[in-house]
């Protein structure tokens, strides 16, 4: 990303963005509770409008998905990363909009050992100018996705209880940093600088009783 990149977007272009966010933590919401059909973009087809796709398959059952320093903390409800991700992006004005979706879903059932709020998945939103490559540094939570300035921005979302029939609770960052860097692969990996300050936003299915409006969040190296 250019130092100075100023993107000044419309409604159309915030609402875009946010749905893309949301259209993509649901999509792992689905999957994680064994639902959705087969034709969308967690599974590695190539949707509508051009967006492409980079996902993980679940790894076999009974083994380790992931390493357990890749993680998610939700107040005091631990989440680590299943092995099962989707990695998107899709043009945005004059640059490209980058979306990275984590999931606890795995062959194996994923995480049963949070109660109510078990199963988890996290997104991230930001820019890319070439749509291709993730830029490292450190991004601001930028709920406005307005004006882009030099420093980057960056929309997230969390929800918990995919992995429960009970209902689920989609949270949205409103304060916060994260720090992005990029594996040999050219995978990026997402670290919090501190807590993240999260906000219920939305209900599935009734949500889950007594779940909090406010929580913090932070990220552990979540690839």
């Amino acid at each position: 990303m250019r130092a100075g990149l100023t993107l000044t977007v419309g409604q159309e272009m915030k609402s875009r963005y946010v749905m893309l966010t949301l259209a993509a933590a649901l999509s792992l919401s689905l999957a994680a509770c064994g639902g959705g059909g087969g034709d969308d973009a967690s599974e590695g087809n190539t949707p509508p409008g051009g967006t492409t796709t980079d996902p993980q398959p679940a790894p076999p059952a009974g083994e380790t998905p992931a390493p357990a320093d890749s993680y998610w903390n939700l107040n005091d409800y631990r989440y680590v990363s299943g092995g099962y991700n989707a990695l998107q992006f899709s043009p945005f004005g004059n640059t490209y909009l980058a979306v990275a979706v984590y999931s606890t879903a795995t062959l194996s059932g994923g995480d049963d050992k949070n109660g109510a709020y078990s199963g988890s998945n996290v997104s991230m939103s930001f820019l890319s100018e070439d749509g291709k490559t993730y830029s490292p540094g450190t991004y601001t939570i930028d709920r406005t996705v307005g004006t882009i300035p030099s420093a980057r921005a960056m929309t997230l979302v969390v929800t918990a209880g995919t992995n429960v029939t009970t209902g689920a609770v989609q949270y949205e960052a409103v304060q916060g940093q994260v720090d992005v860097t990029v594996d040999a692969q050219g995978k990026p990996h997402f670290s919090s600088k501190g807590p993240i300050s999260v906000r219920k936003q939305i209900e599935v299915r009734g949500g889950i009783p007594g779940a909090p409006e406010t929580m913090n969040l932070t990220l552990k190296d979540v690839h």
